[in-house]
């Protein structure tokens, strides 16, 4: 799938890619994980109470758990209730064995028998004939039965129903692990800290970790690299030797193209990868790579510019991840245009974008970081470009913005300030702009800041272009 001038072809359209990744991947088997382990894990199966909860029988009440009819004489802890014995029960412990009913502390008395021997009886005021047989009693598996349904195959285990799990009696689930991942950056000329001439700061590496996370998976461990082919085949070989933990992924960044320092694909080839995806038919993704090692390891070549590479992570990375994880990957959605977006004649466009009241635009003009720090979808502008109003198809990302983005519009000096007050706030040096200034262009309705005109009793969604 390379074309002779060492240019990777982009056969597969984005939608094309993501589909035929997603189907290439088999989810990974369940485990068997302590349950302290397995917060955020979905269930590999159903799961049901091992025992009856409560465990035996309880105490509904602190009291005195008894037998027969009063006066009781006070047993031995741990013992068995005879005939006319009792024995200090506190709510929710386990009733004594031979215990009939519980009566409740306030309707009871201890005093001492002609013998000088301590024993209970009722309470002035206590209604007579208390405790009835089973009164004041919690009966085994009156919670949950043995056997009874806890958590739905594929549910998300959060801590309260790992509660329950426990509660039941449970110690381990059978859960889908998250996917292992091995990080390899590469860049000779990238830099962790201050750049020198000709260098440029790792934005990205000390992030991605983080950024994989929202996605589901495990950061095993992050191997960087000048980006030599040498470094490369080391790096991709060090899993498989079994130099590190065994990974399902490894994410590599950097090197996908075929410039003289682009050495990833020699590297994957060596190794004997199938591709599944050799380039992707859109901008900015053309030399984005995918594919299984003869190993099983999956590889995602990501390019280096930390756009791009977030680009790549959301229309590869999710779909892959989502796959080994039986999780349903997010789907593209129609979203109508917030602006008018033009034709450009170039294939289609992912972009970064945001909305408002259910209106989407792009964060910029490009695909830097500042684009993305505002980002809540991922767009697909196509080359004829769309009309205010049209459908763009956007992809939800792992994370929400409330703030607007460095590179939107500048906010109102108050709320509710009219659109001539915004255009004289956004002039320099406080002088109103020039009226063809303000008013050349359609409106891009997703640009406003619309949570400062917001009425704040207003319901949900009221306000300009609400319903």
């Amino acid at each position: 799938m390379t074309a002779q001038d060492g240019v990777p072809t982009a056969k597969l359209s984005w939608d094309e890619a993501r589909s035929l990744l997603q189907d290439r991947v088999e989810a990974l088997p369940a485990v068997h994980v302590p349950l302290a382990q397995a917060a955020g894990l979905l269930t590999a199966e159903d799961v049901v109470a091992e025992e009856d909860v409560p465990f035996g029988a309880r105490a509904a009440v602190d009291g005195w758990a008894v037998n027969g009819s009063p006066p009781w004489v006070i047993a031995e802890p741990g013992e068995r209730l005879a005939g006319r014995q009792s024995s200090r029960v506190e709510k929710g412990r386990p009733l004594p064995p031979g215990g009939k009913g519980v009566l409740a502390l306030g309707d009871a008395r201890v005093t001492l028998d002609a013998e000088g021997l301590a024993v209970v009886d009722r309470a002035p005021g206590a209604r007579p004939g208390a405790p009835r047989n089973g009164e004041n009693i919690v009966p085994s598996g009156q919670g949950l039965p043995a056997g009874a349904p806890l958590v739905a195959r594929g549910s998300t285990l959060d801590p309260l129903r790992l509660a329950v799990l426990a509660g039941a009696g449970l110690d381990t689930v059978a859960a889908i692990p998250k996917p292992r991942v091995q990080v390899v950056q590469s860049g000779h000329l990238v830099t962790q800290g201050r750049p020198g001439w000709g260098e440029d700061r790792d934005t990205l590496g000390p992030v991605l970790g983080l950024l994989l996370d929202a996605w589901g998976v495990a950061v095993e461990n992050t191997v960087r690299i000048s980006g030599t082919a040498a470094e490369w085949r080391a790096a991709l070989e060090e899993d498989a030797d079994g130099a590190a933990a065994p990974v399902d992924v490894v994410v590599t960044v950097g090197g996908t193209g075929a410039g003289e320092q682009d050495h990833l694909r020699e590297a994957l080839e060596a190794l004997g990868i199938e591709y599944v995806v050799d380039g992707v038919s859109c901008e900015p993704l053309q030399t984005v790579v995918a594919g299984v090692l003869p190993d099983g390891r999956h590889v995602l070549g990501l390019p280096g510019t930390p756009g791009e590479a977030l680009t790549a992570l959301a229309l590869l990375g999710e779909p892959l991840f989502a796959s080994l994880g039986r999780r349903e990957a997010q789907a593209f959605r129609p979203v109508p245009s917030g602006r008018a977006l033009d034709a450009e004649l170039r294939p289609a466009r992912l972009v970064p974008g945001h909305t408002v009241f259910g209106m989407a635009s792009p964060c910029g003009p490009g695909h830097g970081l500042a684009e993305w720090a505002g980002a809540e979808l991922l767009l697909v502008v196509p080359p004829h470009g769309v009309r205010m109003g049209e459908e763009l198809m956007a992809l939800p990302l792992p994370w929400k913005h409330d703030e607007r983005s460095a590179t939107g519009a500048p906010k109102p000096t108050k709320p509710g300030a009219s659109p001539s007050s915004r255009a004289e706030a956004a002039a320099p040096d406080g002088k109103r702009a020039p009226k063809a200034a303000r008013n050349s262009g359609p409106i891009d309705w997703a640009a406003q800041d619309w949570d400062s005109l917001r009425t704040p009793t207003g319901p949900e969604g009221s306000g300009p272009g609400g319903s």
